[in-house]
């Protein structure tokens, strides 16, 4: 029985493969400079993307 009240959850799992340790390095030392989980790092890295790509298509006007 699913609750309204409680927030659905998904779970997912990233793979850093050798190719890409020090992404996971790097990934994992923004995180710590943040001090914000993975989950809130992604996050914030979507948003922040997000908001470069809409600041690149909008022109600018003085």
């Amino acid at each position: 029985m699913n609750h309204p009240e409680t927030p659905l959850k998904e779970t997912i799992t990233m793979y850093f493969g050798e190719r890409h340790f020090d992404t996971l390095k790097e990934f994992d030392s923004l995180k710590k400079s943040l001090r914000r989980s993975r989950t809130g790092t992604l996050d914030y890295l979507l948003k922040y993307h997000n908001l470069n790509e809409k600041r690149r298509i909008e022109p600018v006007v003085i």
